[in-house]
């Protein structure tokens, strides 16, 4: 490599002592003067193209180092106002308590308590979740499901100290990769993919789903993919125990996530794949499962609608109709507990969750903000039905009745009125940022208070259900009433204050519930 500026050519006696050599002809001013023998000077062309790597490596060393430090320096300050920040994003859960400087446990204790140590019949609750707390207790030291859990967990707690988890220097960013380093030992050594492995995966697939849905834009993860590999050739023991199985139904939901999202077809083995129990196989839960395996292929089919045959457009508008209707079945059979009540304002509403965002003055209220999730994904596939049912009718000949497509549009318009009423469920009257166990007001059935973890399960599960939902109907161009489309994305927009997140791009893709 050149030198940038002019080369010394002077004597090797002034090179080493670092003098200004005079490069006098014979001999230097400096030799003549010490009474030494002038070693005499190097040729132009010995200088002009001498090795650099050296130079260059200690260039590079130099600024590493201070890039080291300059990060060093940052973690601290992080840490700092972490340290001044964790106490605001505490649970008022009881558990085991843990050392202010152990951040990881910290993590994990905030994580435990606020979502899945959680007040309600776990029944509701998200399965893989609701089986970490166990197979983590059991864990070997070395298993990559303790990396896994401590980058979600300490993502979350960042995110409720909106401390951005989502940038390259964030704590849990470096407690993700070691959990990728943990899982590629265990595959490298040819292990089992035993349960602590596969919640592993499931976490770390959860950790990318987190980063997707703060900067709104569409996952793209390969854990989903691997889970499938996991199970099909990794996986010896049998699904025996409930918890075992309850992985293996999260991870179909996942599966049928990514299918969906990505208009392919679900694995056929997928769909085979044993329920979790008797119990588990007869839910609600479950059964919505099945329907989304026949969403997910049916949205696979429509997406080739344009270039499909007549007959082909019929047969996609049977099995349209045919799913909806087994979408009405599902919340016509469902159990008791399973409905919602509607309530109109004054009664049940108050003033500050009206000022925050009510639609048409009335609201729906669940059990639980699961079951909410759940009717939502409900409508969600109704509306894709409806949706797809319309691009089928337009494919087909013009002597399909209108009353068909004015069906399809009164439908999608009932759906969409019905996921705007489950708005003030999942936020209450929240508009800013706020601590998770912060107490806020939601919406009541009349001559009663809200529950009390309501408040609680609402902050954490209620944007990250809600966000798709609103995301899909603002797709919705032209099919909604004149003003509800504007209302949908005010809503989307104070959901993405509360929960700071950073689009990419207007509205977040429309998620299911793969957890």
């Amino acid at each position: 490599m050149g030198l940038g500026g002019r080369p010394s050519t002077g004597c090797a006696f002034c090179l080493d002592r670092h003098l200004k050599c005079d490069e006098a002809l014979q001999h230097c001013g400096h030799c003549l003067k010490s009474g030494l023998d002038c070693p005499g000077y190097r040729a132009w062309t010995e200088v002009a193209w001498i090795d650099q790597n050296l130079v260059a490596e200690g260039k590079v060393k130099r600024r590493v180092n201070a890039r080291k430090m300059a990060d060093r320096a940052q973690v601290a300050k992080r840490d700092q106002v972490a340290g001044q920040r964790l106490g605001t994003a505490r649970s008022t859960t009881p558990l085991a308590p843990v050392l202010a400087q152990d951040l990881d446990g910290y993590a994990i204790n905030f994580f435990l308590s606020s979502y899945i140590l959680l007040p309600e019949d776990q029944g509701n609750q998200l399965f893989h979740l609701e089986c970490v707390y166990p197979v983590w207790l059991e864990s070997r030291p070395s298993s990559p499901l303790r990396p896994a859990l401590a980058a979600v967990a300490s993502w979350m707690l960042e995110a409720w100290s909106e401390l951005r988890p989502d940038v390259s220097l964030a704590w849990s960013r470096s407690r993700y990769i070691e959990g990728l380093a943990a899982l590629r030992e265990t595959l490298r050594n040819n292990e089992e993919a035993t349960d602590d492995v596969l919640l592993a995966t499931m976490l770390l697939d959860f950790y990318e789903s987190l980063n997707a849905f703060i900067k709104s834009k569409p996952r793209e993860s390969p854990h989903v993919s691997g889970m499938l590999s996991l199970i099909n050739h990794h996986r010896q023991t049998p699904f025996a125990s409930k918890a075992s199985q309850k992985i293996l139904r999260s991870a179909r939901i996942q599966i049928i996530q990514k299918s969906y999202d990505t208009s392919s077809i679900v694995p056929s083995e997928v769909a085979l794949w044993p329920k979790a129990s008797e119990e588990v196989a007869i839910s609600p839960k479950t059964r919505l499962d099945d329907i989304y395996i026949q969403a997910a292929n049916l949205r696979a089919c429509a997406s080739h609608l344009r270039s499909s045959t007549k007959s082909q457009a019929s047969a996609i508008l049977k099995n349209a109709a045919e799913l909806d209707a087994q979408c009405q079945e599902w919340e016509h059979t469902l159990p008791r507990g399973w409905s919602f009540t509607r309530v109109s304002y004054p009664n049940g509403i108050p003033q500050a969750v009206r000022d925050a965002g009510l639609y048409q003055d009335h609201c729906f209220i669940y059990e639980n903000i699961f079951i909410a999730n759940a009717f939502n994904r409900n409508f969600c596939v109704r509306i894709e039905c409806q949706s797809i049912m319309l691009q089928c009718l337009h494919h087909l000949p013009n002597d399909i009745p209108l009353r068909l497509q004015n069906a399809a549009q009164a439908t999608i318009q009932e759906m969409a009125d019905n996921i705007c009423a489950s708005v003030p469920f999942h936020l209450g009257d929240r508009q800013t940022t706020d601590r998770i166990d912060a107490e806020h007001q939601y919406p009541h059935p009349p001559r009663s208070s809200s529950a009390a973890h309501q408040s609680k399960t609402a902050a954490a599960f209620g944007g990250w259900y809600l966000a798709p939902c609103l995301g899909a109907l603002l797709s919705l161009d032209g099919l909604l009433r004149p003003g509800q489309r504007q209302w949908i994305g005010e809503q989307l927009a104070r959901l993405m204050k509360v929960y700071i997140v950073q689009p990419d791009r207007p509205a977040p893709p429309a998620l299911l519930d793969t957890k």
